[in-house]
């Protein structure tokens, strides 16, 4: 599912229960950082997987992401290959009865 306003997003995580979450890290009104954060910060998805994206790949943007909680830091544009090996590597974390 693709969602344009973080606002509604939170909404839309919190009915559907995603296993995997990416966002990225410019947004209409807020940021990924806030976003990551606001989910850390709910007991529904403490331990969902939380994937930043961004076209800027500088050390204090993957510093960041990890203080606010994200999992894993993808940099656009990135291969299939790249979201592939990041999907194996967390979904496959998750139990069948998840």
């Amino acid at each position: 599912m693709y969602i344009q306003d973080p606002i509604q997003g939170v909404a839309t995580f919190a009915k559907h229960k995603p296993d995997l979450i990416f966002l990225d890290l410019v947004m209409p009104k807020t940021d990924g950082y806030n976003v990551c954060s606001f989910l850390r910060n709910s007991s529904a998805f403490r331990q969902t997987p939380v994937v930043i994206l961004t076209s800027c790949d500088g050390l204090i943007n993957r510093v960041r992401s990890r203080f606010v909680g994200a999992n894993d830091f993808l940099t656009k544009p990135f291969e299939s290959k790249q979201v592939l090996e990041v999907l194996k590597k967390h979904l496959s974390k998750k139990s069948p009865e998840s």
